[in-house]
């Protein structure tokens, strides 16, 4: 599957050039041509790109297959999956967005965005109910997170920095819960949701840190996702889509529900009898914390240096 979609992501950047009469596929060429392009190929183009892109990216509609490698890589590995990979999958999309927003298809491709970040939200809520795998649950929690990324860049405005500063908090985030998932797979010798508990009585710095990234992930202050999401809300109150920021709201208050339910399980949950926790490995709960401070550092100070990096990547 993830070969397909790099093959469908090839056919689109190609036909990008084809729509704009491009004999080359340097980047700013196909840029400063695209206005002049064929409305019908370029959003051909930008179907075939996002679908393709998708499966890097951990968006509907091919994001089983980043699930799926997280599910079977060892949980440092998917820590570099569900962040550094999803997020050249990212800005792919973002420098793609960006060639289009000088054409008359901009306003389309913002919209099928948006419906792209919808599915992908609606998705992460249902499967973060149903899944009973402690490592596809922050998988699908990436689905989600990327979602909210999407419809930023779908609204436009201070949506985009703020989808880019999403992405970037993401990835100090999730790499903290997977390291930490890690450890509790030092300890129990499995990832099965109804099988472990208790966990908070057997490595009390790995369960606080579980907590705590619970809380940043769901986006309560301090987290740094609590502004990205509000700057998201925000554009999309100013622009009227009052429909749309109900949907978003009810959707992230399931997230927020099936998330906390399922992390507070493993931390105070009485175990099964028959486990025998394992030696906890604390050096590592340690590291994924430092991870957590950071991120919660940029909720409650961004430095200018920070900023000025976040506003080059969104003006890319």
């Amino acid at each position: 599957v993830c070969s397909t979609g790099i093959a469908m992501a090839y056919l689109g950047i190609l036909l990008l050039a084809a729509a704009t009469d491009c004999e080359s596929l340097d980047y700013a060429t196909v840029a400063a041509a695209a206005p002049g392009g064929s409305a019908l190929y370029l959003k051909t183009a930008f179907l075939l790109i996002l679908c393709g892109y998708s499966c890097k990216a951990e968006l509907f509609p091919l994001y089983t297959v980043g699930v799926d490698a997280n599910f079977a890589a060892p949980a440092p590995a998917s820590a570099l999956i569900s962040t550094g990979l999803v997020n050249a999958g990212f800005l792919a999309l973002l420098r793609v967005y960006k060639v289009l927003s000088a054409t008359e298809v901009f306003p389309w491709v913002r919209s099928v965005l948006l419906l792209v970040g919808v599915l992908s939200l609606v998705v992460g809520a249902l499967f973060l109910r149903r899944t009973n795998n402690y490592k596809r649950f922050l998988s699908y929690s990436t689905v989600e997170n990327m979602g909210i990324a999407a419809i930023g860049l779908g609204i436009g405005g201070i949506g985009v920095w703020a989808a880019v500063f999403h992405v970037v908090c993401h990835t100090l985030i999730k790499s903290s819960l997977f390291l930490q998932i890690a450890v509790v797979r030092q300890v129990y010798g499995n990832y099965r949701i109804n099988r472990i508990g208790d966990y908070i009585h057997i490595n009390r710095v790995g369960a606080v840190g579980l907590l705590t990234g619970m809380v940043v992930l769901v986006a309560f202050p301090p987290s740094p996702l609590f502004l990205s999401e509000l700057m998201i809300l925000k554009q999309t109150i100013a622009d009227g889509r009052w429909w749309l920021v109900t949907g978003i709201m009810l959707l992230l208050c399931l997230v927020i529900y099936f998330f906390c339910s399922r992390l507070l399980r493993l931390c105070y949950q009485p175990r099964q009898d028959e486990l025998h926790p394992s030696a906890t490995d604390r050096a590592l709960s340690w590291s994924a914390l430092s991870l957590l401070a950071a991120a919660i550092g940029l909720g409650l100070w961004q430095p200018a240096f920070f900023r000025e990096l976040i506003d080059r990547i969104a003006s890319l």
